[in-house]
């Protein structure tokens, strides 16, 4: 709910349907009422995630839909594919209009908005894939196929199939939801600084790279599933490269700091600052034999909360605190902008920073209980 209710509204949705037309040029997204259909696809899926959730076994599969455990209960399962597969489609179609729009006007503004439309270029890519596999377990439930299920009359699935066609969707997915915050960090930051981005051209190939690369990185998810050692290394080292890009964009960004702490710079600093603490944890758990110990840990949901939520929640909070005024007419008061600041900067980490200890002792992630070696 966080990822397609939250982030990719807030980011992608939100702040590229109102500001892209306004960077290129343009009266509006090429396509308005297909983007009002978007809009519709979105809100109507969202419903049936919240009345999947109000069911027996609510959202018992998770939101990976991992098989065959998402093969019973049949009605969750059902209204948690068709809510992903609608908001999918939603998300399509918002992603082609970006494209149409930002190269019909022949103008690629700043760098918001090319991160924009290689984002929508990722999902363009990877959303079929997902959609695929997920329309492949339907019909395992209602048409007796055998895709994914286990050995029916010597025939078997492949689960493991499936998690490769989840993940050549869901890793990109990080980056679907971080490369708009890249461009909203690097609007705001060439705007309070009035000069232009430090290394305008290495961060368009940085931001490339971080795309090309991280369609290219899927398995390492997938470390114990019995990978081949040599597929292992592979998506050890390719997981690894993408540090490269990544280091090129902090070092620009940190380049252009100024001392001036507004709550707007306050933002900016956070999310460079806890970008860099997740990118460090990532590195550790892209290492194929270190994962093996450290998958399905609470390690894992530190790392992908710093550098993923908390990191695109913070580039959120950035764009709020810059085009509040475009978008109201109303400036924001200062002494609750800091307020806000230091709770939030105090709160995550006092939520999130203890799970990587609690990982490394080997706390389980999505387990509702505390495994007895530490309860005293």
């Amino acid at each position: 709910m966080m990822i397609f209710f939250v982030l990719m509204p807030g980011l992608f949705g939100g702040l590229g349907n109102y500001l892209i037309p306004i960077y290129v040029g343009s009266p509006e997204i090429i396509f308005p009422r297909l983007n009002n259909c978007s809009v519709l696809f979105t809100s109507f899926s969202f419903v049936i995630m919240v009345l999947a959730l109000l069911t027996e076994y609510s959202i018992g599969p998770g939101w990976t839909v991992y098989p065959p455990l998402s093969l019973y209960p049949v009605n969750t399962t059902v209204l948690v594919i068709v809510g992903l597969v609608v908001n999918g489609l939603g998300t399509l179609v918002t992603s082609i209009n970006y494209v149409l729009t930002a190269f019909h006007t022949l103008i690629l503004a700043d760098l918001f908005v090319p991160a924009m439309v290689i984002t929508s270029v990722m999902l363009i890519f990877v959303l079929p894939v997902l959609t695929g596999a997920l329309l492949l377990i339907i019909s395992d439930l209602y048409f007796n196929t055998i895709f994914w299920k286990g050995v029916i009359n010597g025939n078997s699935g492949d689960p493991v199939l499936y998690q490769h066609l989840f993940w050549f969707f869901g890793h990109p997915e990080v980056y679907i939801l971080i490369i708009p915050a890249f461009g909203v960090i690097n609007q705001v930051l060439s705007i309070i600084t009035q000069s232009y981005i430090f290394g305008f051209k290495s961060m368009i190939l940085a931001i490339i790279s971080i795309a090309t690369f991280g369609n290219l990185v899927w398995a390492h998810h997938m470390f114990t599933v019995g990978l081949e050692v040599e597929t292992s290394i592979y998506f050890t080292i390719a997981t690894l490269i993408i540090a490269v890009p990544t280091g090129t964009k902090l070092y620009n960004w940190l380049s252009m700091y100024t001392a001036n702490l507004t709550p707007l710079i306050n933002i900016i600093l956070l999310f460079v600052i806890i970008f860099i603490s997740g990118g460090c944890t990532g590195l550790v758990l892209a290492n194929n034999i270190i994962d093996l110990a450290l998958h399905d840990t609470y390690y894992v949901v530190a790392h992908f909360h710093y550098v993923l939520s908390m990191g695109a929640v913070f580039a959120i909070f950035a764009g709020f605190y810059f085009w509040i005024g475009k978008f109201s007419g109303f400036a924001y008061p200062e002494t609750l902008g800091k307020i806000h600041f230091w709770l939030t900067f105090i709160g995550v980490n006092l939520t999130f920073f203890p799970m990587h200890f609690l990982g490394l002792s080997g706390m389980p992630r999505r387990i509702h209980d505390y495994p007895a070696f530490m309860m005293g």
